[in-house]
């Protein structure tokens, strides 16, 4: 009976050279929009639940997708094809842009790509983004900032690791670092973490991998509110709120925090303050398949403390921009967008307690425009793009007091699907006009080689164009015991890599485990050296060292017993730079553990600990620092749905002076509430996998 609708419906339909079939669910209502695959071709259902496909003489049976379904039968009939469908509960993979900068499952990234949700992160307890990326062992920081955090992946920080807010590179560095903990947690909806050569896709200082965070969309109604305090001076609160429809969304965000330790900085006393604030203003507007959107975050901060007799005073301020106009088709979208990032830095020394007057600062600006393509299809997809920029830096450092560069750049990524896998090759064509143009080249893969395991593979180079103060900085320190003087090189040459990581990870049991290899040989490495004596002072020139050897590994693994959680992370990185020295700064081995309890829905307690072994100082500098541990320790509970009280101790357990950046024991008491009750039980864990 059943079969004699079909062919009732499908006869007079279409003609009879056709391959032509209806989806159905298991009660006969007809399923609209569903994916329909007859060979490399696709099409989707009507609102009949109809397809056809003209021309085919073939009578080959339809591979068929539904979200939220699962398919029972297919069956041909008389006069084509029936597919039934079942409802189910609808289990989506997580979507991520980092690995091919458009939107794709997890599950079908060729790039092995680490996923951690505004959930995770913010169980953490961490007041940054680089609190909660460090004890979750994605990253280790580099307190190497002056007055902050910066990361280091794959061996590789400073410059070469790329940190990107919604897409476009969040720039404010001081003395080449980037500071993560300028970053607030409010507002991310989850950071995805891409190891290794990246260039290809996100172009210079992708040498180490990209940390990509992501910003909340409006979505539906909600106000949230929270207040921190805490032993070490610890104040702070923020407020959000955001407003979303089908077409129109809206959301603003502000927070100010205060501590009397400056971040990066172990030493604690009368004089030393760190206060932090941020802001942003999200807008979207989609009517039918057009979308516009325009995001802004601005951060500063104000950090005070004491170094010998002098006091020290860094004032910064950044704030980005971003405006998009992008139009979605059936398998893919054209965006356009324009980006705008400013960031002023202004460093004092005093030998009084109260500041200096403030004297020039350091500002540098970038704006950027680019073009993008993606599209999905049968065979894989495309990710192809057109970004023109300018950089300026004003600063009184600089020998000409003024630099500006600017740059264009090219890049196209093609994803194929092949048996039980994907092979992703991909080129850049990247030109500044103070270097001319070069070729970038990568090739990634994703091999399924058992249900539940999969092999990453990627080789490819990777490259960073010199910053502006290494190439004109004219720095002179002079202190009682003599100084230094450092200068600029205006004949260096971009520095040149080519690399090669490989990950496998997979599932048994309870367990989801990952094991990350790496290596890369560097050419042109820039780093400032010793240059002789100038006038009574030390000099120091920057240039490019002949080569440079990054290679290591990881091994993580992560289980859930009933109400235990519980993860591991060891690593270990071998660094040889042309003098024989290891790298300074990276501990040759580490390792991260965690453990989460739950006993009741509304309470949860998680520990977060750190190992690291002897670490070099200096490049040569045989001292290293001895073997360190630290245990940091959360408690949260939910009250009446909207409440949530947490306790969150640092350095809980320390073992050693080692690193004196990570600061005393202190406390804190934070305060959540909620219009929305919120939903802590999704665990994205080893990266989603």
């Amino acid at each position: 009976m059943v079969a004699l609708m079909v062919a009732l419906t499908l006869g007079p339909w279409v003609a009879a050279d056709t391959l032509r079939g209806v989806v159905q669910d298991t009660a006969g209502r007809p399923v609209a929009s569903a994916l329909v695959s007859i060979g490399a071709k696709e099409l989707r259902t009507d609102a009949a639940g109809r397809w056809v496909l003209p021309g085919s003489a073939a009578f080959e049976p339809p591979r068929v997708r539904v979200p939220g379904y699962r398919v029972v039968t297919v069956q041909a009939v008389e006069g084509g094809w029936l597919v039934v469908v079942r409802p189910e509960a609808l289990a989506l993979a997580p979507l991520v842009v980092t690995a091919a900068r458009r939107p794709q499952p997890l599950s079908d990234a060729s790039a092995a790509v680490s996923v951690w949700d505004h959930a995770a992160l913010r169980r953490t307890g961490g007041a940054s983004i680089a609190d909660a990326l460090e004890r979750l062992g994605v990253v280790v920081l580099d307190a190497g900032v002056g007055a902050g955090l910066g990361p280091v992946l794959d061996g590789l920080g400073e410059q070469r690791v790329l940190v990107l807010l919604d897409g476009q590179p969040w720039d404010g560095r001081v003395g080449g670092r980037i500071d993560l903990s300028r970053l607030p947690l409010t507002g991310v909806e989850r950071i995805e973490v891409v190891r290794g050569p990246q260039s290809v896709l996100f172009g210079t200082g992708a040498m180490g991998g990209v940390i990509h965070v992501l910003t909340r969309p409006p979505r539906g109604r909600d106000l949230r509110a929270s207040v921190r305090w805490g032993s070490v001076g610890q104040r702070g609160g923020e407020l959000a709120a955001e407003a979303g429809g089908a077409r129109v969304g809206v959301a603003a965000a502000g927070g100010w925090q205060r501590s009397g330790l400056v971040p990066g900085r172990g030493d604690v006393d009368a004089a030393g303050k760190s206060d932090r604030g941020h802001g942003s203003l999200r807008l979207e507007w989609m009517p039918s398949a057009w979308r516009l959107r325009v995001r802004t975050l601005s951060a500063w901060d104000r950090h005070r403390w004491r170094a010998g007799s002098l006091y020290q005073f860094v004032d910064d301020h950044e704030g980005q921009a971003q405006v998009e106009l992008a139009r979605r088709f059936d398998t893919g979208e054209i965006a356009a967008r324009f980006m705008t990032h400013a960031f002023q830095h202004r460093f004092r020394r005093s030998a009084s307690v109260a500041p200096p007057d403030p004297g020039p600062a350091e500002r540098h600006r970038r704006e950027e425009g680019e073009l993008t393509f993606a599209r999905t299809d049968a065979a894989g997809g495309w990710s192809l793009g057109l970004e023109a920029g300018r950089q300026t830096l004003v600063s009184d450092r600089l020998i000409a007091g003024r630099r500006t560069r600017t740059e264009l750049n090219v890049f196209l990524q093609r994803d194929w699907r092949v048996p039980r896998g994907a092979v992703t090759p991909g080129l850049r064509w990247a030109w500044s006009g103070d270097w001319g143009g070069a070729w970038i080249p990568r090739l990634a893969s994703r091999w399924d080689v058992a249900p539940a395991t999969a092999l990453f593979v990627a080789v490819g180079r990777s490259y960073r164009v010199p910053d502006f103060k290494e190439q004109g900085i004219a720095f002179v320190n002079r202190n009682a015991g003599g100084g230094y003087v450092v200068e600029g090189n205006p004949d260096l040459r971009p520095e040149d890599a080519w690399g090669a990581t490989a990950d496998l990870r997979g599932r048994a049991g309870p367990w989801r485990w990952e094991l990350h290899a790496y290596g890369q040989r560097l050419r042109g490495l820039i780093t400032a050296v010793y240059a002789g004596e100038r006038d009574g002072l030390s000099l120091y020139r920057y240039a490019n060292v002949e080569r440079a050897t990054v290679w290591g590994g990881e091994a993580a693994a992560e289980a859930v017993f009933g109400l235990w959680t519980v993860g591991v992370r060891g690593a270990l990185q071998r660094s040889r730079w042309p003098s024989g020295r290891a790298l300074p700064g990276r501990p040759p081995l580490h390792g991260t553990g965690r453990l989460e309890w739950a006993p009741a829905p509304s309470l949860a307690v998680a520990v977060y600990g750190r190992w690291l072994a002897p670490t070099p100082l200096g490049t040569n500098d045989p001292v290293r620092r001895p073997t360190a541990w630290r245990a940091d320790a959360t408690a949260s509970w939910h009250w009446k749905a909207h409440w949530r009280f947490e306790l969150v101790a640092d350095r809980w357990a320390a073992g050693g002076a080692a690193w004196p950046e990570w600061g005393p024991r202190r406390l804190a008491w934070v305060v959540r509430w909620g219009s929305t009750p919120a939903k802590d039980d999704a665990r994205i864990s080893i990266g989603g996998w």
